[in-house]
């Protein structure tokens, strides 16, 4: 198959979405398809193209961007409209077998470049738009209408909608895993570990509390961070992965259990992850203060803490396994090719 990618996003990079397209076109590729990415002009310094990329913008070449810099989050802004419209201009240039629309935005330039061409188009939902448009302006009720209503447009365009999930459905692919991710050994029984951007959904503030909690308890307490894997300490004692947005599955958990570190969630964040098995897993939505008290308690289990690290990282080995996760992507494209047919 030939195969197009929409990026909505600086690319490459080394986090979330970034890292999950990017194994996605390898591991297509891996199966002797033909994947490109098309991608805005914005790019991570340093960070190597490991995956055929075509650029679209309105002049000039790729500019890269620090690991840490504001350009990298996801906080919607006024800019991303010129830029989501230079990836649908150039979207509709191609003629690809099927096209592949990351996030919302690649959802809607995905499935407009899919109707215009009559090319099958699949929307990747990464998280619930919604409820992560809400966070940001003044305006939450009105900015969750109208995340709402993106999403089921992008839902209607395209021909296809993928969940991330650890339990592959008809409409659910889990996230592909880097058997090649390093390695954090133990520490010193004190040492915390927050590896990712500090955008509201990523619920940041539960970190400080958590950090609190962990200190009254032990003072010798420490939090690292990390913009991704690039910084990564080579030894931790625990990750934290705060968020409790819904619709998606956060990436740097997968990082965390193929790095062989045991890591506490929320379970509405992370879905299909079993506590005990996969992580240490907060009920629910959580709270700042269950969460914390979830750190406290794992701090305080060091043989518990270590036996959850490799129990994590074997079965995400199996779940998560780059193979895999290909195989499923191409029956899913085959599928949407199949109903474009039909239709």
């Amino acid at each position: 198959m030939r195969v197009l990618q929409v990026a909505g996003c600086p690319f490459p990079a080394g986090r979330g979405s970034q890292l999950l397209i990017e194994r996605i076109a390898q591991g297509l590729i891996a199966r002797g398809h033909q994947v490109e990415t098309l991608a805005p002009l914005q790019r991570e310094r340093g960070r190597p193209e490991r995956v055929p990329i075509l650029r679209a913008g309105w002049m000039g070449g790729p500019v890269s961007i620090p690991a840490g810099a504001r350009e990298l989050d996801s906080v919607p802004r006024p800019g991303r409209l010129l830029r989501d419209a230079a990836l649908a201009a150039s979207c509709v240039r191609h003629r690809p077998d099927v096209i592949i629309g990351h996030n919302v935005e690649g959802g809607w330039i995905a499935g407009l470049a899919g109707r215009v061409r009559r090319i099958p188009s699949v929307y990747v939902r990464h998280s619930g738009f919604a409820e992560e448009l809400s966070l940001y302006g003044n305006f939450p009720r009105a900015a969750h209408r109208a995340g709402y209503l993106l999403e089921r447009g992008a839902r209607r365009l395209a021909g296809l909608t993928v969940s991330l999930s650890p339990l592959a459905g008809a409409e659910a692919i889990p996230a592909p895993g880097d058997p090649a991710e390093a390695a954090i050994a133990p520490a010193d029984g004190c040492t915390l570990y927050y590896e990712g951007n500090a955008d509201r959904y990523q619920n940041p503030e539960w970190l400080a509390c958590a950090l609190a909690a962990a200190r009254r308890a032990e003072p010798g307490v420490r939090l690292l961070r990390a913009h991704g894997p690039g910084e990564r300490p080579a030894a931790a004692d625990l990750a934290l992965v705060p968020r409790s947005l819904p619709g998606g599955f956060p990436m740097k958990l997968l990082a965390y259990q193929f790095a062989g570190i045991p890591a506490v969630c929320v379970a509405s964040g992370a879905p299909g992850m079993l506590d005990g098995l996969d992580a240490f897993v907060v009920p629910g939505q959580g709270s700042p203060g269950a969460f914390a008290a979830h750190v406290v308690r794992a701090l305080k289990r060091p043989t518990e803490r270590r036996a959850l690290g490799l129990r994590a990282r074997a079965r995400a080995c199996v779940r998560n396994a780059p193979d895999t996760v290909a195989r499923l992507w191409e029956q899913t494209l085959e599928r949407a090719i199949g109903r474009t047919h039909a239709a």
